[in-house]
Parts: structure tokens; C-alpha cells; sequence
């Protein structure tokens, strides 16, 4: 298996712990993204609320797709990982950037 790895300058770099944002196996073509979270450079949240943060997180995996060659509307699964109650903001934030044809 061939892998090109997936770090674009605009997301923090995760080196520090030993990651990637993504990786793209280069015969499939299939691209694999790690965890994407609201931080910035200094690995500091820049938002302070749910929403917001879920908002950060969502435009992060649109640049890591991006830089991947992909986009969000090719996407097969997103699994969510938060902490606290956000049942009030997902629809919301879910048809701004279009995943609310997905399965959660």
C-alpha cells in the first residue's frame, strides 16, 4: 500500500503528535482523516461555544479534504466525537455545510 500524507498549512500541525490530518491511499484513491478539532497553530480552541467549535471543526475537514483532492459532498461517513449536550446546534451547522444527507 502506497500512502500520500495529507498536512495542509492552514490546520496545525500534527507532528507534534505523531499524525497526520490525512493520508490518501494512492492505488483506491480512498482518503482517511483523522479527527479534526477547533484548533488553531498554538493548538488553542479560537472558538468558545459548541457551535462554534463544531463550526471550526467542520470548515478544518473541508480544508483537509480539500487538500486531499476531494470535497465534502464525496463524503461516506462522519462520526462526531463531543463532549456536552449540541443536539440544538447539529441541524444547524449540518446544512450549512451540507451533511444533513448523512447518517450520524
Amino acid at each position: 500500500m502506497n500512502k500520500k500524507l495529507i498536512n495542509p498549512p492552514e490546520l496545525f500541525d500534527g507532528a507534534a503528535f505523531g499524525m497526520s490530518q490525512g493520508a490518501v491511499e494512492t492505488q483506491s484513491g480512498l482518503i482517511f482523516l483523522s479527527g479534526q478539532v477547533d484548533w488553531n497553530h498554538q493548538y488553542e480552541t479560537s472558538e468558545q461555544s459548541v457551535e462554534g467549535q463544531m463550526r471550526k471543526a467542520l470548515a478544518n475537514l473541508t480544508i483537509a479534504l480539500e487538500n486531499a483532492g476531494s470535497s465534502i459532498d464525496k463524503l461516506l461517513r462522519v462520526r462526531i466525537y463531543i463532549r456536552g449536550e449540541f443536539g440544538e446546534y447539529t441541524n444547524r451547522i449540518y446544512s450549512r455545510f451540507q451533511l444533513n444527507r448523512l447518517h450520524f
